[in-house]
């Protein structure tokens, strides 16, 4: 662990991270996090986000659905307190734990780690990475997305957080959309929703493409249930496309 804070000193700086205790506090918080956003990735579908999702306004939801090819999430998109070589480190040594938490047999496929939009960092008001985790299970391949945001980090608040179970603040559900023009459609009916009801956001004012990995997005907060959605799309470098066989819902 020394090895480690000594190694990526700058980086964990930034995050007030200057102990082992600290440093060992945000990787046990990072894990369980990862744990709990496989089971999601594994259970949830896209039905079952979009109804709760879209609850206030079920007439939404044909329409939002409609749009959404695919049965189940695409991947799922949070903030990560280490920096992302110690996370994808972390999770190459602790595969054997997930086994054994998720009672299954994971491998990573692919990892591609890039700079988040210049959208995305103007939101969070910090330089911020993205890496991207490909992982083959009994059921089909998943993805992860962490972001690494290069900014302090209130561990009492995080351990509070976590120990009640909330999120941060760009958790996120992705849906897999076939075409450019069908997000930037979504776009426009989730601004035009906006207006009319006030507890759905849209966090970018315009649909994001973002130039390092070639995805073309949107997302929408729903201020009320506090979750986040992503409407995305983009070339084979955002992942595999969910297929019928993505997960075992039984």
């Amino acid at each position: 662990m020394t090895h480690l804070l000594n190694l990526y000193s700058d980086q964990l700086n930034i995050k007030g991270i200057n102990n082992t205790d600290k440093l060992n506090q945000i990787i046990n918080i990072d894990r369980e996090k990862i744990i709990y956003a496989f089971n999601e990735l594994h259970y949830k579908t896209t039905n079952d986000v979009i109804n709760d999702f879209f609850s206030s306004t079920p007439e939404t939801i044909i329409d939002i659905m409609e749009e959404i090819s695919h049965p189940y999430l695409y991947h799922i998109g949070m903030e990560i307190n280490c920096p992302l070589e110690i996370a994808l480190y972390g999770f190459k040594q602790q595969v054997d734990y997930f086994n054994q938490q998720l009672d299954d047999k994971l491998e990573i496929t692919r990892v591609l780690i890039f700079p988040a939009s210049q959208a995305f960092q103007h939101r969070v008001n910090a330089y911020t990475e993205v890496m991207r985790i490909w992982i083959t299970m009994s059921h089909g391949e998943y993805m992860l997305e962490l972001f690494d945001i290069h900014r302090p980090i209130a561990i009492p608040e995080l351990i509070i957080n976590h120990a009640k179970e909330i999120r941060d603040d760009i958790w996120h559900y992705a849906f897999y959309i076939e075409h450019a023009n069908q997000v930037k459609q979504l776009h426009q009916y989730c601004q035009a929703l906006t207006q009319k009801n006030s507890h759905y956001l849209l966090p970018f004012d315009a649909v994001i493409n973002n130039k390092h990995d070639g995805s073309v997005l949107t997302k929408i907060i729903n201020l009320q249930k506090k979750l986040e959605i992503e409407f995305v799309t983009g070339t084979f470098v955002t992942g595999p496309i969910p297929s019928s066989s993505f997960c075992n819902l039984s």
